[in-house]
């Protein structure tokens, strides 16, 4: 287990480019990281109730919904955010983030076991024909089996933080009260590395950088504290 625990250290610490953000041209990592914390933050102080019930609910993010599209406000959005566009769980893991961040000293649960199992959504599967039954082109069927792939990882890494944050609840939260991308924040997942390699699920990568497991922590964190809490999410 030695080289798995290894390189799961090496692929938490990296500083490489964000894969949650698909790239509309070459973007710096640091200005992504800073654009979804801006975004986290002012969605959460504009929408905090539908933010909170987005993040528990384990439902992928809908924009095309009423409440999808207040969670996706121009305001919320800085011009830097412009340069790359992202997943729906690099937003929702910014929402979580600041969810945190702003119940902080409410949200103190780090032992889980009296908390059942989350549940994720699962993604559409892929069709192969059209409403009335005809074929669909190829580039279509290819289109919708990367949105499939894309979510399928999105449950992968969920499920395997919500794995990390049982066992290491309180490492987790210590990481969630640093700063994103400080040096505080590096020291903090190498305290949770160790953790990672247990939640791997046998034969399956999980492909995962400083922000998309930061994001998907938050998210597991935010649902197993609120859960724990007598009185429900800290609001």
């Amino acid at each position: 287990m030695k080289p798995v625990v290894a390189f799961l250290a090496v692929a938490v610490l990296a500083a490489g480019q964000p894969a949650a953000a698909r790239q509309a041209r070459a973007a710096d990592p640091a200005e992504i990281r800073a654009a979804l914390g801006f975004y986290g933050t002012c969605i959460v102080k504009r929408e905090g109730e539908i933010a909170s019930k987005t993040v528990l609910s384990g439902e992928f993010l809908d924009t095309r919904t009423d409440e999808g599209k207040r969670l996706v406000q121009k305001e919320c959005l800085a011009d830097r955010v412009t340069v790359a566009r992202f997943n729906d769980a690099a937003l929702k893991g910014a929402m979580a983030d600041a969810l945190v961040a702003r119940s902080l000293d409410r949200l103190t649960v780090t032992s889980f076991d009296g908390v059942p199992a989350l549940t994720y959504a699962e993604p559409w599967p892929v069709r192969f024909t059209d409403r009335n039954g005809s074929d669909l082109p190829p580039e279509r069927i290819a289109a919708q089996q990367r949105k499939y792939d894309e979510k399928l990882g999105e449950v992968a890494r969920a499920k395997m933080a919500e794995c990390v944050t049982r066992t290491a609840g309180t490492q987790v939260r210590a990481m969630l009260a640093t700063p994103a991308a400080s040096a505080a924040e590096l020291a903090a997942l190498q305290a949770v590395a160790p953790s990672l390699s247990g939640c791997l699920p046998a034969g399956q990568t999980i492909g995962f950088d400083r922000m998309t497991l930061r994001g998907a922590l938050a998210v597991a964190y935010y649902r197993l504290a609120s859960a724990a809490q007598p009185t429900g999410a800290a609001q």
